[in-house]
């Protein structure tokens, strides 16, 4: 069967966000497989995630819970996986357990003992994201740089959740030298962080970048970049 335009501009968008990252990575001595690219599929068609992941995307991310539960039994996920990088509310918590592997976006210790709570005893710990707003914007959601490392205690302490790493959203601008200044932020602050927690902690996963600044956040140690639009263009 020929594939459709938007099914192969898929293809084509995938193979070259995956070039970006190699070259990126190469380029300050990094291996290209220890980057994570998280397809993010925020309102974008079921024909283009699918297409997305026959071609070789194995993470995708969603924003929005209601979204995912619709979206997902409609999509073959065998092997892949499913990532919240959104905001998450209290009261949606319930529905984690079921809908994802990994979750980007814990910034109190409310969610962190809410969704501790709804994980099903003996389960295997889910790997969270702490979230840091290193932007310093009112606009993002994200706790300060210098509480970060309370969080993370605390977040040690649920059983069934495992700190992975610290996530990112960088400011809203043109500004490369203020782009790469956040990015930079939370890698301190994860040094920072693995000196403390040693040896509970022994690395930190760093979830930063986005279609306009991964590259630079793949410099300044990103693990997992969040890429939408690179791929699937833009939201319908």
């Amino acid at each position: 069967m020929t594939p459709s335009p938007n099914q192969q501009g898929v293809v084509e968008n995938l193979e070259r966000v995956q070039e970006r990252i190699a070259r990126a990575a190469e380029g300050v001595g990094r291996e290209p497989n220890d980057i994570t690219l998280v397809g993010v599929t925020k309102l974008q068609p079921i024909e283009k995630v699918q297409t997305a992941l026959a071609a070789g995307l194995r993470d995708i991310g969603e924003n929005r819970l209601q979204e995912a539960r619709d979206k997902f039994p409609q999509l073959d996920l065998t092997g892949i996986r499913r990532h919240l990088i959104g905001h998450l509310q209290t009261n949606k918590a319930k529905y984690v357990p079921q809908l994802f592997d990994t979750v980007h976006s814990i910034d109190s210790e409310r969610i962190a003992k809410t969704l501790n709570g709804k994980m099903e005893s003996g389960s295997e710990p889910l790997p969270i994201f702490i979230q840091v707003n290193t932007s310093g914007e009112e606009s993002k959601f994200g706790i300060e740089p210098e509480t970060a490392m309370d969080l993370v205690g605390f977040c040690l302490e649920q059983q069934r959740l495992q700190v992975q790493g610290l996530m990112t959203i960088g400011p809203l601008t043109d500004d490369k030298q203020r782009i790469v200044r956040s990015f930079r932020i939370l890698r301190m602050l994860a040094d920072q962080i693995q000196t403390a927690f040693v040896p509970v902690i022994r690395k930190l996963d760093l979830s930063m970048g986005m279609t306009g600044d991964f590259e630079w956040a793949i410099a300044e140690g990103a693990t997992h970049v969040r890429v939408g639009r690179a791929i699937f263009g833009e939201r319908e």
